[in-house]
Parts: structure tokens; C-alpha cells; sequence
């Protein structure tokens, strides 16, 4: 992979420089400040080192294996059409097997799709929820390819997402959630997406809740973006300067709700905030709804799911989709900065999961 080191006074300045070398679709794989050495640290400040690549090399070629479902998760269902009910030649194909089971108490559907559901870690009633929908609108007896199947629970699927509001750059971006979520690696790929890729400026204020906020990483990060970093909260002045306002709150112990409660009465004091619920996407389906569940007395406008690295089964995010009250914003994958920080939709999950249509 053809991986460019490009070091500057500031990390603006190493941009341009990406820019005009790779143009303007380059993609930037990590920020980081370069320690000074010796007695030099005492005089030279540290510069910046940016990571870049030209963005073919992140371009899938048409009919790439990569586009293929993933074996994982998605069973090596056979594309011909389905055999012929015995008890009636004239019948449409049906399941030999009298249909796929969604889990327990829950009840089987001829539509294969339903066994892809399961393998993929849908929940029985998210999943039955999705099997009712495409029966409601294409009928009980499945078409006759897993192609078909899987093109119309697609549809269902993108039927089913909640599209988030746009973002108001107007009102101050706060970010909650468990301790460990990763919201402070988060906000750092979302100033260096704003800041660096897209020459906007922001503020970040740290505040304390129910601990103290030691983000130190924040701190560093500031730095090397040219972001400031204060403590205490936006004002109306800060408002009015034009810049981006993000406020970083710390982890709470999503159990504990005297801590969620304090937490509430620190978002009342941010007037206006828009707020985002992090969360670990590598913890177990049923976790996150809890967690969800528990963060629900918050004002909350969004959820972003981080750790994505550490999960190869996007499609149980699914899951909080169908059953959760919030829209999906953004997604978040490893620990480099930027590194992976996308717009949530239904068919980048969806190609992760059942493959490049």
C-alpha cells in the first residue's frame, strides 16, 4: 500500500500539502505529533506527521471477493429456485424443510432470509418484526432465488431506518455515554474529519460531572489540530464566534442512576445542546439495549457506535435500529485518527453484512 508520510509545522499545513501532491480525495490514516528529542524540546515545538494514501487504493474493484457475503455470517444459500412442494406440483416452491426458525417462541417463516437473520445475530423479535414487514408486503411463499429474498429484505431494511436530523453547527455537540464507549477517541476523528478534511473550526469545552474529566488525549489532540481545549461550558459568545462547539462530558457507569442523573442535570446547564450517545459496538446485543435503555431519561438526537474493529457482525447493529429510538449517525473502527469514522446508513451496513449489490 502506497502510504505517505507527510510531517509540517501544523497539521493544516501538512493537508495543503496532501492536497495539492494527491488531490482532494486523498484519504488521511492518522494524525499524530512527532516527540522532540534531547535539549531541541526546550525550543523547537513538535511537529505533526499525517499519514495519506491516494483514495484508489481504498476503492473496491467491481466483483471484488470483498463483495461477496461474508461466510460468517451470511450461510452459502444456493441461487436456483426452491423445490417443489411434493403435495402439489402446481404450488409454488416452498422450504423442505417447513420453514426457518427465528429462535424459540418466536414462529418459522418459509423465507430463507429468516436463517440469515439469526446467523447474523438479529434478535428473535427484531428479526420476526422483519420477517412480518416482508411477508406483509411480497406475501408468505418466497420468491423463487435467494437473490429475490435477499434484494427485498434489503428494501425492508432501508424501509425500517430512521434518518437522523442534520447536525446544527449552531448549537453546541455533546457527547455522553458508558466509561469505555470510546467517545474521546470519537470526537477526536470527528474534529480531524471537521478541522482538518473539511477546514471548518471548532472549540471543545471539558466538563465534570459526576468525576472529574481527565482526557488528556483530547488535550494533545487540541493541539496538534489547533483546536482549543477549555474547561467549563459554551456561552452565547461562543455561539456566535461560527466555530463548531463540542462539549466532552466523561463516562458514567451506565448502572448506576444517581450518576445518570447527575449527568442530567449537567446537560441542563448546556442551552440548546445536541446529544449523542456513544456506545461499545463490541458488546452483546442485549448490553446495548440495556444501555440504551438506561440513557433514555437523557435528551438524546443521535447514537454513535465506536470499537467496530473489534466486531465482525455489523449487522447485529440492526438489532438497535428496529428496537432502539435513536437514529444511527456515525460509526467508528480503530484507534487511528482518523481512521475509520463513517456515515451510518442502512446499505453501508447492509453491503458489510450480505455483500456489494
Amino acid at each position: 500500500m502506497q502510504i505517505v508520510p507527510f510531517v509540517a509545522r501544523t497539521a493544516a499545513e501538512a493537508f495543503a500539502r496532501i492536497q495539492d501532491q494527491m488531490g482532494p480525495e486523498a484519504v488521511v490514516l492518522n494524525v499524530r505529533q512527532l516527540p522532540v528529542s534531547g535539549l531541541a524540546r526546550f525550543w523547537r515545538r513538535p511537529r505533526i506527521e499525517v499519514l495519506a494514501c491516494p483514495p484508489g487504493l481504498f476503492r473496491e474493484p467491481a466483483g471484488s471477493a470483498s463483495a461477496e457475503p461474508l461466510p460468517e455470517l451470511a450461510p452459502r444459500f444456493p441461487l436456483a429456485p426452491l423445490p417443489a412442494n411434493p403435495t402439489d406440483p402446481m404450488a409454488p416452491p416452498v422450504l423442505e424443510a417447513g420453514g426457518a426458525s427465528l429462535g424459540p417462541g418466536v414462529r418459522p417463516s418459509r423465507w430463507r432470509v429468516a436463517e440469515l437473520l439469526s446467523a447474523a445475530g438479529i434478535q428473535p423479535l427484531a428479526a420476526q418484526r422483519l420477517i412480518d414487514d416482508i411477508e406483509t408486503h411480497h406475501g408468505p411463499q418466497p420468491p423463487a432465488t435467494m437473490h429475490r429474498e435477499i434484494a427485498f429484505l434489503r428494501e425492508t431494511l432501508r424501509q425500517l431506518w430512521m434518518v437522523a436530523d442534520p447536525i446544527q453547527k449552531t448549537r453546541p455537540q455533546v457527547l455522553v455515554g458508558p466509561s469505555g464507549s470510546g467517545k474521546t477517541t470519537l470526537l477526536c476523528k470527528w474534529l480531524t474529519k471537521l478541522v482538518l478534511m473539511e477546514g471548518e473550526s471548532a472549540r471543545v469545552f471539558r466538563m465534570d460531572a459526576n468525576t472529574a474529566n481527565t482526557a488528556e488525549t483530547l488535550d494533545v489532540h487540541g493541539q496538534i489540530l489547533g483546536v482549543p481545549v477549555m474547561r467549563g461550558m459554551p456561552g452565547p459568545e461562543n455561539i456566535a464566534s461560527g466555530a463548531w462547539q463540542f462539549v466532552d462530558l466523561p463516562g458514567v457507569d451506565w448502572r448506576d442512576r444517581d450518576a445518570i442523573g447527575e449527568l442530567r442535570r449537567s446537560l441542563d446547564k448546556i442551552t440548546g445542546a445536541e446529544v449523542h450517545l456513544v456506545l461499545n459496538g463490541a458488546y452483546e446485543v442485549p448490553v446495548l439495549l440495556a444501555q440504551i435503555r438506561a440513557f433514555s431519561s437523557l435528551p438524546l438526537n443521535g447514537l454513535m457506535v465506536t470499537h467496530l474493529d473489534e466486531e465482525t457482525r455489523w449487522a447485529k447493529l440492526w438489532n438497535l435500529v428496529v428496537s432502539g429510538p435513536l437514529a444511527l449517525r456515525f460509526l467508528s473502527a480503530g484507534q487511528n485518527i482518523p481512521g475509520e469514522f463513517l456515515d451510518a446508513s442502512p446499505d453501508r451496513l447492509n453491503d458489510r453484512w450480505l455483500g456489494g449489490r
